[in-house]
């Protein structure tokens, strides 16, 4: 078992994690990110930059290449509703929140008086390969793949054990800070009894994220999302690129002995067909990712021990 004295330890490699990492390296502090899984995420899980997360990849110098790699949603607009994707003519069709170019034109001009940046569709399959190939191209000490095992608070910051998960190795490492970027159900804070407070759920659903070339349905009619109204196959229809790869989002109800187990593949695929109106449309699934809507924020955001 090997030993490592750093200043700061990230538990988390996701979008968070990685920000911390180049924020940490553009102060010239030098750190220790790990992440468990061994890849960034390979689902396209948020797809939305706001002005202020812009302004912050601007001072980092990234910018351009988040803007680059989110190009392909560069012509989504708006939101809109349908009953059948296929049988809808979209030309014209009303948007919804936000209302279309009109009022995408109204926040940008107001952006301008206030910012240098404006935000930026891309998805967290697209985002994270740029923050790691910028964070590692900065030296930092990054390892995917590798979980936090243990840890605890010193007098002098905190002593935690990681563990390779391809070799089984360990090491004890001490660090004068901790930060916790491992999501909303972080072993760090559960460890730190930090509680939720807790706004309520807003439902579950899994994320069907799939492959189908739907170029000819939505050319030259791009949008953010399509909330579909079939009662067959309710959902709602998000683009990861704009031609064949998509997120359909359906709702499920623990309360009713609903589970995301009752979405084997097949399901999937007939609820995606149904959906956009083709009943032979040729989809391949790529990821499932149940998740809920909730809202809850942690009571603390740091947690320290004064030692006399």
């Amino acid at each position: 078992m090997s030993k490592k004295q750093i200043p700061v330890f990230i538990v988390g490699g996701g979008l968070t994690g990685l920000s911390t990492a180049l924020c940490l390296a553009n102060q010239n502090i030098s750190y220790l990110l790990i992440e468990r899984h061994a890849g960034t995420s390979i689902h396209p899980r948020a797809n939305g930059m706001n002005v202020r997360t812009m302004e912050i990849f601007r001072e980092l110098g990234i910018e351009k290449e988040i803007r680059a790699a989110g190009e392909v949603l560069g012509k989504s607009n708006g939101a809109i509703e349908v009953k059948v994707l296929a049988e809808t003519d979209l030309n014209g069709l009303k948007r919804i929140a936000p209302n279309g170019h009109q009022l995408k034109t109204l926040i940008g001009e107001q952006v301008k008086n206030i910012s240098p940046v404006t935000g930026c569709a891309c998805s967290q399959d697209q985002s994270e390969p740029v923050l790691l190939k910028e964070a590692q191209q900065r030296g930092g000490d990054i390892r995917f793949y590798t979980e936090l095992i243990a840890f605890e608070q010193t007098k002098a910051g905190v002593q935690a054990v990681i563990r390779d998960r391809k070799t089984g190795q360990t090491e004890t490492l001490y660090a004068e800070y901790m930060i916790a970027a491992d999501g909303a159900k972080s072993q760090v804070r559960q460890a730190l009894g930090i509680e939720f407070t807790d706004g309520g759920s807003f439902g579950h659903h899994i994320n069907i994220y799939f492959q189908a070339d739907l170029r000819e349905l939505v050319e030259g009619n791009e949008f953010i999302l399509c909330n579909i109204t079939n009662p067959e196959s309710p959902g709602v229809l998000l683009s990861v690129n704009n031609k064949d790869r998509w997120c359909f989002h359906v709702a499920y109800h623990p309360e009713k002995g609903e589970s995301s187990d009752d979405f084997p593949q097949d399901r999937c695929i007939d609820l995606i067909r149904k959906a956009i109106g083709l009943p032979n449309l040729d989809v391949t699934i790529l990821s499932l990712l149940p998740w809920e809507a909730a809202s809850r924020i942690a009571e603390l955001y740091q947690k320290w021990d004064l030692f006399f």
